[in-house]
């Protein structure tokens, strides 16, 4: 059986000041079965595993990379794909959402929860791929290829900005376009 603590509110406000209740914001959640196989089959494209958050400089680098790629899970307390635990208190999940939140820029809030699994601790960080691309730490964007965060060249990183920036083409203004222009009978 798995017990959760969440460490959050029940509502979260967005940097636009939009009010979303949290249970559109959290995943589907995985039994303690589905979580020991998982851990088990190591490092993925979407799953990070910490032994503790003394690794979290490295944890965060993961995460600049999650939100660049399709997001993922980063869990502290598992090594090796055993559950070893971690210690755990209220300034430990604070700590882990506040150096997210000042580091990665633009700035995000993750979703930040203890499971109890095996009568131990293991923080669970769920990542939702970022839609505000590329995100940086410390200036610096990384991407997820396969269980490697690897840094983003300048020419992909110019891309990633292009596409955001590109519109539809309707939506573009015709420079130089006049009133006269436009055929009556084809609108």
């Amino acid at each position: 059986r798995i017990t959760y603590s969440v460490y959050a509110s029940h509502l979260h406000v967005s940097r636009f000041g939009y009010i979303k209740p949290k249970s559109q914001l959290l995943y589907d959640t995985m039994d303690e079965k589905e979580l020991k196989a998982l851990f088990r089959k190591g490092e993925t494209e979407v799953t990070e595993l910490k032994k503790s958050t003394a690794q979290m400089e490295r944890a965060l680098v993961s995460t600049c990379a999650l939100l660049n790629h399709k997001g993922g899970t980063i869990y502290f307390g598992v090594y090796e794909g055993k559950i070893i635990g971690q210690e755990v208190s209220d300034s430990t999940l604070r700590s882990i959402s506040q150096k997210i939140g000042q580091r990665i820029k633009p700035q995000i809030s993750p979703e930040v929860k203890v499971l109890e699994l095996e009568g131990k601790s293991v923080i669970e960080v769920r990542i939702k791929e970022g839609n505000n691309k590329p995100y940086y730490l410390d200036g610096i964007a990384y991407k997820r290829v396969g269980s490697e965060n690897v840094v983003i060249p300048p020419d992909e990183i110019e891309r990633i900005i292009l596409e955001k920036k590109k519109g539809h083409w309707d939506e573009q203004i015709c420079e130089g376009a006049k009133l006269e222009d436009i055929d009556e009978e084809k609108v």
